[in-house]
C-alpha cells in the first residue's frame, strides 16, 4: 500500500475538520462531539455499502490544537489534567481513510463530513516552548533536540487494538518523551509497518470515525470563551485558589479554560494555593481595561 499526503475535498461552505476518538455513545453519536454539539448533531455521516475506505490509500496529515480543545475532544489521555503556560497539542494521523460528506443541506453547528479510516494517531503535548516559537507537528521534535521545547507523545490505534500495536511495533514505545530519533520512527517507520498490516488484513478490519467536518469553529465560541475567561480573571483578582474558582463556576462555564487562564496568569501552582500578588494585579488590571 502506497503512502500519500492527505487530500481535501472541496465543499460549499466553511468546514472545520476536527479529530475525534473512535468511541460512540449508546445512540451512535461521536463521543468526542456529543457533549459539545449534542447527540443529534454529533451523529456521524454513515458509509454506504459501496464505500471502501481501506482502498483509498494510506495518507499522513497533521493537526495543531489548543490543549483546552484537545481535552474537550477526549482524543488522548495525554491531554488530560491541568495546563501550564506555553503548551500546545499536536496530532499526526496516518491511516487509510475516506471522507464521507452529507448530501443534504446543513445548518451551522451540524456535522458535514465524517472521516472513516484505519491506522494510528500520534498525540504530542509540547511544553516549555521558548520565545513564542511557532511549531507544527513536524517540527516539535526538532525543537526538543535544540532545547527549545519539551514534548511527550502517545500512540493511539484507529480501528487497530492496543494488543495488535504492541505486537507489530516491537521496537517502538507506544508512549514516552519525544525527540528527533523516535519522531523519525513515528513519522517514517511506523506508517510503513501499519500500512503493510492494513494491506494484509483488509478483510478483517473495520473503518472507524477518526475526524469530523463541522460548520463551527470549536476554538472560537466567543460568548462561552469570553464568559469563562472573565470569570477566571475575576477569581484571580480576589484572589481565590483555582479550587475555589472551579467550585463556584456555573455549569455553563468552560472549566478547562478556567484552568488554562489560571496557568497563564498565576503559573503552574497547586489548585489549593492562593495566587500571588503579581497574578492578582494582572487580573485586576485586565478587568479594569477590558
Amino acid at each position: 500500500m502506497k503512502t500519500k499526503a492527505a487530500e481535501t475535498k472541496p465543499f460549499v461552505g466553511n468546514i472545520n475538520i476536527v479529530p475525534v476518538d473512535t468511541l460512540r455513545t449508546k445512540s451512535g453519536a461521536l463521543r468526542s462531539l456529543a457533549r459539545i454539539l449534542g447527540e443529534k448533531e454529533a451523529m456521524p455521516v454513515a458509509l454506504d455499502a459501496t464505500d471502501k475506505p481501506l482502498d483509498s490509500g494510506f495518507r499522513i496529515s497533521g493537526t495543531e490544537l489548543s490543549l483546552s480543545i484537545a481535552a474537550k475532544l477526549n482524543i488522548s489521555g495525554l491531554f488530560d489534567g491541568s495546563y501550564i503556560q506555553n503548551e500546545r497539542a499536536y496530532l499526526l494521523d496516518a491511516a487509510a481513510f475516506l471522507d464521507k460528506y452529507r448530501e443534504d443541506s446543513i445548518a451551522p453547528g451540524v456535522m458535514a463530513m465524517t472521516r472513516w479510516g484505519v491506522g494510528f494517531r500520534v498525540a504530542m503535548r509540547a511544553s516549555d516552548i521558548q520565545g513564542g516559537l511557532k511549531l507544527s507537528y513536524g517540527t516539535v521534535a526538532a525543537a526538543v533536540d535544540l532545547g527549545l521545547a519539551k514534548a511527550r507523545y502517545e500512540i493511539v490505534g484507529v480501528g487497530i487494538g492496543i494488543d495488535v500495536l504492541v505486537k507489530i511495533l516491537k521496537n517502538v514505545s507506544l508512549a514516552g518523551q519525544l525527540n528527533g530519533e523516535n519522531f523519525f520512527k513515528l513519522a517514517n517507520e511506523v506508517p510503513k509497518i501499519i500500512a503493510e498490516y492494513i494491506e494484509a488484513n483488509k478483510a478483517s478490519l473495520v473503518a472507524q470515525p477518526m475526524a469530523a467536518g463541522i460548520v463551527r469553529d470549536l476554538d472560537s465560541d466567543r460568548i462561552e470563551t469570553a464568559r469563562s475567561i472573565f470569570f477566571a480573571m475575576y477569581c484571580l483578582s480576589k484572589p481565590w485558589p483555582l479550587k475555589t474558582a472551579l467550585e463556584r463556576a456555573m455549569a455553563t462555564l468552560d472549566k478547562d479554560l478556567i484552568r488554562f487562564t489560571y496557568a497563564m496568569i498565576a503559573g503552574n501552582i497547586p489548585e489549593t494555593q492562593t495566587p500571588d500578588s503579581d497574578a492578582e494585579e494582572k487580573a485586576d488590571k485586565w478587568l479594569r481595561t477590558s
